[in-house]
């Protein structure tokens, strides 16, 4: 306590007890000012239990819980390990006394405690630990609830050097929710949303009562990410980490050492995946228990990878209903990316999938150093056919013709590794010329999953393709502390093009490298961007690259030297960077070949060798796979989906002659890629085959009646192949005529220049001018239906342009909504089509009264007017102005009759009274109402003229006269 009187120094004047209440001030002084702080202190934010080496924890219906935020960190050393136990265990102690309960407790049992619990954002860290007797019940709130031995919740774990034995299940007791705690599954350890650290640990003769059901590790399937997770050692002292995994991503689990336990492995809880998964943990046994793990379409994230080690096999054991499906979801994606299912092995080394009872097959090793085999615990036992589902790869999974490739060389290989050389380049194999080239042993393109294991190692890869091809060949996904260069080398290592830092080459900070003895004509070495359209900038305006979250990352654009006849070999080198920028490194440095060794950094990377710009992703694969005691093994449906010959439905064999017998193919926007196929036939001149679709959102939220579709209909393999001139007409739901195409003559879809039909190039479909195109046309959301026909049948509606007598006059034809008017005149009337009125000229012809110059305005004259003349039968057309005949009709319908004189109607109708011929006229043979057509000049007789006329009979003899 200090005192300041009047203002002065605080003096000190007494030292106090923490249970002081009260001080009597006598006024002494004990002398020494206060002293200032220096520095702030400030509370922890969150709490910490750190326990010393050698110390002993006992516990019964307990529990220790790391709660969001915490941190527990028991780290003791091989002579001095810390131990949690249970009370009743009288085998440990301290201070001369191992009988801590004093003998009430009686013998030490599993599950006497519960165990240890880390919360969200928690970290636990255990080293030289024992664990054991837990698994048990605790009270929470009045109610018992069980824990497993350890459990972590979207925490931090790291586990190393211990021993966990004769636990519980930790799923004995109530409690319902647990008071709110996450659940939990039967495990020794129990892990979600995390990615612990495993290494070195005895996990050994834990029990659940004989249930068969008690795993040593569980895990959900989306904590078994693809995060790269490298150990970081113990919290507190010498870090003591296991850094030779270097390339691990997920859970690091390894040098573990299992048996006596009900499930000797690695338990996966199923699910569907919302990340990238990667399994490659292979010293310790995979198992799933009637759990289904699905893979469905890519966002962002995606697909599941299962790889061997160049020297050791992966190991997946299944039961049950178990087993892995990739899908996805036609949906109006037009890139859509479906589920990837990955199966990586290695020559020798395959990936196993075989029945949780098969012991001929295992992982890592028991307690007394032997092989793990026997991973249900249940003793010596085999397989039986159908003891688990199998591998599917559904109809909307992945296809895309792009392999998956890991290294070959070890991650613990001494650098500069066997792959160093062009000489020892592990194959990836051949590419296309295109993407339209593609097939079974032509690829469109590699990705490489590869790893710097020290800043000394070289990775050369080799792969065949034809010289002038285009290929983009770039590095993303790496460790972010990797600095990585790519390079395409000779077969004696001389760098032909070289990428250091893919983002300022391509912002222009600095420059590729290209020898010029092998690429003497420029744009053949380019940076990555290539269209704004794949690749867009950032706000900022820097460019970006897509997949990439390491600034440092290499990548370039190159057109492959050598013939185009032939199929050449190509190198790629990847290496870490022999320089540092940022420290004014000399870039000369970096085409020094005695200088490629000297490698700064380390980490894992993707190398993505492609022909397009966009990043490409492998399609499903199971490539070395020893696949044992499924109910069906592998099983593909309806794939590959995606051939650029194959389409979505064939026109049926019955009645579609008509809208109501329309051939319905669903819904467009349900359908893959937003896309729509159909194989059609045109039997003849009068065949019409009507296709019913809908326009309808799936799976996104929209107002009452959502926003117009973009879409194109297209017929292709039509004109130039020997088949009919078509028109496309399309109808909506009221069966009203709203598109119509015919004779589109659309340059990009027809045959290049000199290449006439051009059937090799796929990326077009017409052989001539006249197969129907329309589009692209915003369609409000609806139903729709669409006919094909030839151009013998044409809409009653768009009559007018070919018949002189039409069903309707008033239809009016104008070019689709996404073609942009050059000028939009409406010509009496305002509005129009609104896309592009604002660039378009909104008045072309000057209309009569206008206030701006009559330019276009042309006056009215005589021959602007038509003089119809008739003479006898014959009805005659001049132009008044300069007495031309324009026409002569001799009118056969009126046969022995003429044509008096002429009168016309105000709607435009000709009409005239026909006379006698040859014979005296009268009233009884005159005065035939008749009506002209303009077109072909034919009169139509109405009936008589109706008027009664009378006159004297003089030869009548019984009649009076006048």
């Amino acid at each position: 306590m200090y005192r300041s009187t009047n203002g002065g120094t605080f003096q000190l004047v007494a030292e106090l007890n923490a249970d002081d209440v009260t001080y009597l001030d006598t006024g002494a002084t004990l002398g020494g000012a206060i002293s200032g702080l220096g520095v702030i202190n400030r509370p922890r934010p969150d709490a910490r239990l750190a326990i010393d080496p050698g110390v002993v924890v006992k516990l019964l219906g307990a529990k220790i819980e790391a709660e969001i935020g915490a941190q527990l960190i028991a780290e003791g050393t091989a002579a001095a390990p810390i131990i949690f136990t249970s009370l009743n265990n009288d085998q440990y102690g301290a201070g001369g006394s191992f009988d801590t309960d004093g003998g009430r407790g009686g013998v030490p049992l599993p599950g006497n405690w519960a165990g240890i619990y880390g919360g969200g954002f928690s970290t636990i860290s255990l080293d030289h630990t024992l664990i054991s007797y837990a698994g048990g019940e605790t009270d929470l709130g009045g109610v018992p609830a069980s824990f497993n031995a350890v459990e972590t919740h979207q925490g931090k774990l790291r586990i190393a050097n211990s021993i966990l034995e004769l636990n519980d299940a930790g799923t004995s007791g109530g409690g319902g929710n647990r008071d709110g705690h996450l659940p939990n599954g039967p495990a020794v350890i129990f892990v979600r949303g995390s990615q612990p650290i495993l290494v070195n640990n005895v996990i050994r003769n834990n029990d659940n009562g004989g249930q068969n059901t008690l795993a040593a590790v569980s895990i959900n399937a989306n904590a078994m990410n693809a995060d790269l997770v490298l150990d970081y050692g113990r919290s507190r002292g010498e870090l003591a980490a296991f850094g030779q995994y270097v390339s691990n991503q997920g859970p690091l689990i390894r040098q573990n050492k299992l048996g006596g336990n009900e499930i000797n492995g690695l338990q996966v809880r199923g699910g569907t995946l919302s990340t990238d998964s990667v399994w490659d943990d292979t010293d310790i046994v995979h198992v799933m228990v009637d759990d289904q793990i699905y893979v469905p379409d890519l966002h962002t994230f995606g697909g599941l990878r299962l790889e061997s080690k160049p020297n050791e096999s992966l190991v997946v054991k299944l039961s049950g209903d178990a087993g892995f499906v990739s899908t996805g979801r036609p949906l109006d994606i037009d890139d859509r990316v479906g589920g990837m299912l990955h199966v990586v092995g290695t020559p020798g080394f395959p990936v196993i999938f075989t029945s949780l009872a098969d012991d001929s097959a295992g992982a890592g090793f028991d307690p007394q150093g032997l092989p793990q085999m026997d991973t249900n615990g249940n003793g010596a036992s085999v397989g039986s056919a159908g003891d688990w589902n199998g591998l599917l790869i559904d109809q909307y999974s992945h296809d895309r013709n792009v392999d998956i490739i890991t290294e070959l060389e070890s991650p613990q290989a001494v650098a500069p590794g066997p792959n160093a050389t062009a000489g020892s380049a592990q194959t990836l194999g051949t590419l296309a010329t295109s993407e339209k080239t593609g097939d079974e042993s032509l690829r469109l393109g590699f990705a490489v999953e590869g790893v710097i294991n020290s800043p000394n190692d070289l990775d050369v890869y080799q792969f065949f393709a034809k010289g002038g091809t285009e290929v983009w060949i770039d590095i993303d996904r790496t460790s972010h502390a990797l600095d990585t260069v790519v390079e395409l080398i000779d077969v004696n290592g001389n760098i032909l093009a070289q990428s250091d830092d893919s983002f300022t080459e391509t912002s222009g900070a600095t420059n590729l490298f290209v020898d010029i003895n092998t690429y003497p004509m420029t744009n053949r070495v380019n940076v990555l961007q290539k269209s704004d359209y794949y690749q867009r900038n950032l706000v900022s305006g820097t460019p970006k690259d897509h997949f990439s979250t390491n600034v440092r990352d290499a990548g370039m654009r190159v057109v492959l030297h050598g013939s185009s006849t032939t199929t050449n070999k190509y190198f790629v080198r990847v290496r870490s960077s022999n320089i540092d920028r940022t420290a004014g490194g000399n870039p000369a440095d970096l085409q020094d070949l005695a200088k490629v060794n000297d490698g700064l950094t380390s980490g894992s990377y993707q190398l993505n060798i492609r022909l397009r710009e966009t990043d490409e992703f492998p399609g499903s694969t199971i490539r070395f796979a020893d696949v044992r005691y499924a109910d069906t093994g592998i099983e593909v449906r309806g794939m590959p989906l995606h051939s650029p010959l194959g389409g979505e439905a064939t026109e049926i064999s019955g009645n579609n002659d008509s809208p109501g017998a329309g051939q319905d193919l669903g819904n467009l926007l349900s359908a893959d890629r937003a896309t729509l196929g159909v194989a059609g036939q045109s039997s003849g001149s009068g065949d019409i085959d009507f296709y019913q679709f809908d326009v309808l959102f799936d799976s996104i939220q929209q107002g009452p009646n959502g926003p117009p579709v973009s879409t194109v209909f297209d017929i292709d393999y039509a004109d130039g192949f020997g088949r009919p001139d078509l028109i496309l007409s399309v109808f909506d739901g009221n069966g009203r005529l709203v598109l119509m195409g015919n004779d589109s003559n659309i340059a990009d879809d027809q045959g290049g220049p000199n290449l006439g039909t051009d059937s090799k190039d796929l990326s077009r479909g017409s052989g001539g001018l006249l197969d129907p195109y329309i589009g692209s046309a915003l369609l409000p959301t609806g139903s729709y239906s669409v006919a094909v026909s030839t151009a013998a049948q044409i809409p009653a509606q768009a009559q007018q342009y070919q018949l002189h007598n039409p069903a309707n006059t008033s239809v009016r034809l104008e070019p689709v909504t996404s073609v942009e008017r050059l000028a939009e005149d409406r010509i009496g009337s305002s509005g129009g089509s609104g896309v592009f009125g604002a660039d378009a000229l909104p008045l072309l012809f000057d209309a009569p009264g206008s206030t701006t110059s009559p330019a276009n305005a042309l006056d009215w004259h005589l021959g602007d007017v038509a003089l119809y003349i008739t003479s006898g039968s014959t009805l005659t057309v001049l132009d008044p102005f300069t007495g031309a005949i324009v026409g002569t009709f001799t009118n056969s319908n009126t046969g022995t009759r003429a044509h008096s004189d002429l009168a016309m109607r105000q709607d435009g109708k000709l009409f005239s009274f026909s006379t006698p011929v040859g014979v005296t006229r009268n009233d009884g043979n005159s005065g035939n109402f008749l009506q002209f057509d303009l077109g072909t000049g034919n009169a139509t007789s109405i009936g008589d003229d109706g008027i009664a006329t009378f006159q004297d009979d003089t030869n009548a003899a019984n009649l009076p006269n006048d």
